[in-house]
């Protein structure tokens, strides 16, 4: 690799956009107020020149022909000079274009330091740029659906009107402050302001009622398949993720150890467990996996029963789903009311068990997600304005309250100066957002 001559130190960051390993196309985003001159020239860009560019790169003893995207400030995601480079997606060809902007001075950014610049620029509010970090992170199309009106700016404009309402309220308030002794101040003003705090808690209260802070989105749904030895647990395994990963075995006690896959139906994505047999282990090992097993199905959002009809299992512990298997070995015999029945072999019944657990996957209808920041400033606010006095000092303690909930209301839209809390929002990004 040449040697670049290193320009002084600049506020210029660069993060590789997509997911890192192997890929057809890599994209590096660069973005600065001051993008080195030097490198404009390598890639042949004019500062001011929007647009889509296809340039063969030189990295040294070897080129890639790569598409570059400008966006000259301050029309750009982050409201400065912008630059997309779409290479090649080889490990080894990402790290030399790395090198190439290591050596013209540009720093390495870290998680969220372009939507954090974008925030900063006035592009964004900090609520948008919540909802655009979990709207990656969304494990699933019903994760999507729930987040919908945090994402689209449904709930952020709703806050936005009660914080209006707490604005005329709080000049209310404050106008009565210097008169509050005299007796020419009407109760009919204090009826009315104690009726609008009484809105302005309803519809926070709605907003509460009508949102719920989003589970961590890294935690995905699980569901764990569990029973006695032999009856086709680890079967049922391979079948529901359609390939051979758990060994199928007729000796009780094959399975030791937890089995982990994740798959996506219907666009919800599902981490699947295959447990060890519940029974009283004959050795130390089957009884560490049949532990094991107890505790998957613990922290499960979904259990699933397997047995046939030659186990004889007392005691069963609660689960979700219940699952008769291998019907095909045993026709004409009835099948237990609320029982599933299916053969993991042959496939017979798998597709009502895959719709009873989109079922069981499925969101509550008309509730909304939001970040837990956000959700706890509504929360937060509440409990301030609720703490109102109807005494004499009404005005001065309501004039309180109303000042501690509009900056409570402001913080969601980042209408603050706090470094510190900048830095805990941001760093949750993922790098080269």
């Amino acid at each position: 690799m040449a040697v670049v001559e290193v320009a002084d130190k600049i506020d210029t960051i660069y993060a590789l956009a997509t997911p890192s390993g192997r890929s057809a196309i890599a994209v590096i985003r660069v973005t600065g107020t001051s993008i080195p001159k030097k490198l404009l020239e390598k890639l042949s860009l004019q500062k001011n020149s929007r647009g889509c560019f296809v340039r063969k790169i030189d990295l040294g003893d070897y080129s890639d022909k790569c598409l570059v995207l400008n966006f000259p400030a301050p029309e750009s995601y982050t409201g400065e000079h912008l630059i997309e480079i779409h290479c090649h997606g080889n490990p080894v060809i990402i790290a030399d274009v790395f090198t190439l902007l290591d050596g013209y001075g540009v720093e390495e950014a870290s998680p969220g330091d372009f939507s954090k610049r974008a925030y900063l620029n006035g592009k964004v509010s900090l609520d948008e740029a919540e909802s655009l970090m979990l709207g990656i992170q969304a494990q699933n199309k019903n994760d999507l659906i729930s987040l919908e009106k945090f994402r689209s700016g449904d709930l952020g404009q709703k806050i936005f009107n009660i914080s209006n309402s707490l604005e005329s309220l709080l000049v209310a308030l404050e106008s009565q402050l210097d008169f509050s002794d005299e007796d020419g101040v009407s109760d009919l003003e204090r009826n009315e302001i104690a009726k609008n705090i009484e809105q302005i808690l309803h519809d926070l209260k709605r907003l509460l009622k009508n949102y719920r802070p989003i589970r961590d989105l890294e935690a995905r749904q699980r569901a764990v398949i569990i029973g006695p030895p032999n009856v086709g647990k680890s079967s049922l395994f391979n079948r529901l993720l359609k390939e051979d990963i758990a060994i199928v075995s007729n000796t009780p006690g094959t399975t030791r150890d937890v089995v982990r896959k994740t798959i996506v139906m219907e666009g919800i994505e599902l981490e699947v467990n295959d447990t060890a047999g519940i029974r009283n282990g004959e050795t130390l090992v089957e009884q560490e996996g049949i532990e094991k097993s107890y505790k998957a199905l613990d922290g499960a959002e979904i259990s699933i029963w397997v047995s046939d009809q030659e186990s004889n299992f007392k005691n069963k512990p609660k689960t979700d789903l219940l699952v008769m298997n291998k019907i095909d070995l045993f026709e004409g015999r009835t099948i237990p009311k609320g029982w599933i029945p299916l053969s993991a072999k042959t496939g017979e019944g798998m597709n009502v068990l895959v719709e009873e657990l989109i079922k069981k996957l499925n969101v509550e209808e008309s509730v909304f997600y939001t970040s837990e920041r956000v959700y706890g400033n509504i929360e937060k606010t509440v409990k301030t304005l609720s703490a109102s006095s109807n005494e004499k000092d009404f005005y001065e303690i309501n004039a309180q309250n109303a000042r501690d909930a509009l900056i409570l209301l402001k913080e969601i839209y980042g209408d603050f100066d706090n470094e510190k809390i900048l830095d805990q929002i941001f760093q949750k990004f993922c790098i080269g957002k």
